[in-house]
């Protein structure tokens, strides 16, 4: 099975962390992100993995060279301007039918395989992995039907279905994206959306946590010390 990972992003919001090392080498623990995301893969049947890398790519490939310490085949793919979370993909050679492409700041308990059946048993263009986060309003909520008062709720909580980082594409997609072009993962779907694109979604249970901002990126260091197996083994 083959796997692209998006590790190209500059994470602007990281710095100065990321103005010496790339943000899919935030290390969590004894490990950097990147890492854990390949043994996730390998884990789950991944044995060819594609990282498409832009800022500090020599970093990331001094640390990972071909992947024959981490048990896979790695290679790259050089973006030479920024091509948002797809532009990417038209720069990767060889595509199978049916790959995984994986955002390289997102640690969470996916499990692949699971995945990949979702995908294939909805006979789905773009299976996307979702995660349930909670909000809690800070105000009190008016329900409001016909401009009159039905309800009142103080500080509700309330649960919304987030991208959580990890999809299933069929190739037929790259046919839809202008090559060597910036298209960010929004625009993606709202061109499948138009086009009447069949799309599916996989429910991560456990833990997502996307380390792109300061606080969160402290919050994924604790949970992934102190659960480091949830991540590590979760075929």
């Amino acid at each position: 099975m083959r796997a692209v990972i998006l590790a190209g992003g500059k994470g602007t919001r990281l710095m100065p962390y990321t103005s010496v090392f790339p943000k899919s080498l935030a290390p969590l623990g004894s490990k950097p992100i990147l890492e854990i995301l390949i043994h996730q893969l390998k884990s789950n049947g991944v044995n060819h993995i594609t990282l498409c890398v832009n800022h500090l790519a020599h970093i990331i490939k001094a640390y990972f060279k071909d992947g024959k310490e981490c048990g896979v085949k790695i290679d790259y793919s050089y973006e030479t301007k920024e091509l948002g979370t797809v532009g990417p993909l038209t720069l990767v050679k060889s595509l199978p039918k049916t790959f995984f492409v994986v955002n390289s700041d997102i640690l969470a308990t996916t499990n692949y395989k699971e995945l990949l059946d979702t995908h294939i048993n909805n006979k789905a263009l773009l299976t996307s992995s979702v995660y349930n986060q909670r909000h809690k309003i800070g105000y009190g909520v008016f329900n409001i039907e016909k401009d009159e008062v039905v309800g009142y709720k103080e500080k509700p909580n309330q649960s919304f279905p987030i991208c959580a980082g990890s999809f299933v594409y069929d190739k037929k997609i790259l046919s839809l994206i202008k090559r060597n072009e910036f298209l960010n993962f929004p625009q993606l779907m709202n061109l499948l959306l138009t086009q009447e694109k069949k799309i599916s979604l996989y429910q991560v249970k456990g833990t997502c946590i996307d380390i792109g901002k300061p606080e969160n990126y402290q919050k994924a260091i604790k949970t992934y010390i102190r659960n480091s197996d949830l991540f590590l083994n979760n075929q």
